[in-house]
């Protein structure tokens, strides 16, 4: 179970700011046009 539970929360911290990186690129590639 906690092996699991890490495993979630290591791939909860990838992915958070990944998506708010890649969130913001959109953001900038959408405002140039």
């Amino acid at each position: 179970m906690a092996s699991e539970i890490f495993g979630i929360a290591a791939l909860f911290w990838v992915l958070i700011p990944v998506g708010l990186a890649g969130g913001a690129l959109l953001l900038r590639f959408a405002d140039k046009d």
